[in-house]
């Protein structure tokens, strides 16, 4: 007898198998074949046998010839698919229409790769040198522990780095690996402090009262004065004697009945939330004056009607009682600033009629400070024929281009 190897398809695993050679024929071939019948099937094994080759090489594709003798299943290695792989034999050929899917390969984790047994068929690799192998490695691509399965822990705590939050200080588990902190070291942990960036007592649940007036610096208005709860931390003071304590009040040194402000205008309005404290306006004008209709139309009308001699900035003798109209304006409304703008038609060159545009405006803005109206009240600018308001290709048109106007703001 002798012993051989037996693909045992029941337990899908190989199986010593004792064969007596007495029983084969005299002079036979003696070897391992894949024995199925004659076609590939659930019972099909790999069986000793004394008629044809064990091993064949050929390929997949096409028919091949093959040196056997006789019909039956056979394995045989194909080049193409790099895999011993079984066949079935019609006569001295593959046959392929019965060319099975069975491959020793496909029970190779790294067929392309020579590897070991133990391994399913891999190298025995290890990317980070670590002497953790690969596939036993939970971080192959980080030198790690072996203790830790291949994972580092660079502050030593126990917790791989990929799972600890703090991996370069050492902490307990509980905290994800973080240590416990006492940042202001007063003595109480962050956890339990209310107030970890300044140190305080204990008592106070680790936050400060610098003034010591019983109220903490957190819910303290005046931190540094000793002051009274019922206002906000902060001393008895009102400056302006109004009955409303310094800390509340809008306008400290202004006595007032809103909110410790006054309303000087009387418009209803208190002087915090006035844009014209001094001059009676509206909620919708934010409590600024509005400016009459008619003195609007004036303004639009003056625009057109201020006259310069031709090319230059000197004001024509006409336009004088035109802006001192435009100074009265200006007057009534003291809360309102100007902005003087000068524009020209399209005719001649573009940087000739900035500049000219420019000293226009300018004209109009001296002679308004002649009539007493605050240069601080008032600005200029020249924007040349970039404006226009009519077409330049008539003559009318550019008439209504040439102009300065008059644009009243808030301030």
């Amino acid at each position: 007898d002798d012993q051989f190897l037996r693909y045992d398809s029941a337990s899908g695993k190989w199986v010593n198998e004792t064969v007596s050679l007495a029983a084969t024929p005299a002079g036979a071939d003696r070897e391992i074949q894949f024995n199925s019948g004659g076609a590939l099937g659930a019972d099909s094994n790999f069986v000793f046998s004394s008629t044809g080759d064990l091993l064949l090489s050929g390929t997949h594709t096409g028919t091949a010839s093959v040196p056997v003798s006789g019909a039956g299943t056979r394995m045989f290695f194909d080049t193409q698919m790099s895999a011993f792989r079984a066949g079935y034999v019609s006569a001295a050929q593959w046959d392929n229409a019965d060319i099975g899917a069975y491959s020793v390969a496909s029970m190779d984790d790294c067929p392309t790769e020579a590897g070991e047994a133990e391994l399913n068929g891999c190298p025995d690799n290890d990317q980070d040198d670590d002497g953790v192998p690969d596939p036993d490695d939970d971080c192959p691509t980080i030198a790690g522990l072996p203790y830790l399965a291949g994972c580092p822990d660079s502050d030593g705590d126990g917790i791989i780095d990929p799972e600890d939050d703090c991996p370069s200080e050492a902490g307990p588990a509980d905290r994800n690996g973080c240590p416990l902190k006492d940042s202001d070291g007063d003595g109480i942990m962050d956890d339990d402090d209310m107030c970890p960036d300044d140190p305080g007592p204990a008592l106070s649940g680790g936050c400060p009262d610098s003034d010591g007036d019983g109220i903490l610096d957190k819910d303290d208005n005046c931190p540094e004065i000793p002051g009274q709860f019922k206002y906000g931390g902060c001393p008895d003071v009102d400056t302006d004697g109004d009955g409303v304590m310094d800390q509340v009040d809008l306008c400290p040194t202004d006595p007032g009945p809103y909110n410790g402000c006054p309303d000087t205008d009387g418009d209803g309005i208190d002087d915090s939330k006035d844009n014209c404290p001094n001059s009676a306006g509206p909620m919708s004008n934010n409590g600024c004056p509005e400016i009459k209709k008619e003195e609007k139309e004036f303004l639009e009308f003056a625009a057109q009607s201020v006259q310069f001699a031709t090319g230059k900035a000197t004001l024509k003798a006409e336009s004088f009682a035109i802006l001192d109209q435009v100074a009265e304006i200006l007057l009534r409304y003291p809360d309102y600033k100007v902005r003087i703008n000068g524009h020209t038609d399209a005719i001649g060159a573009a940087n000739a009629n900035q500049v000219l545009s420019e000293e226009r405006a300018r004209s109009c803005y001296e002679y308004l400070v002649s009539r007493s109206v605050p240069a601080d009240r008032l600005q200029y600018k020249g924007y040349g024929e970039s404006k226009p308001i009519a077409t330049n290709d008539t003559e009318e048109g550019r008439e209504e281009n040439r102009r300065v106007e008059f644009e009243l703001y808030i301030k």
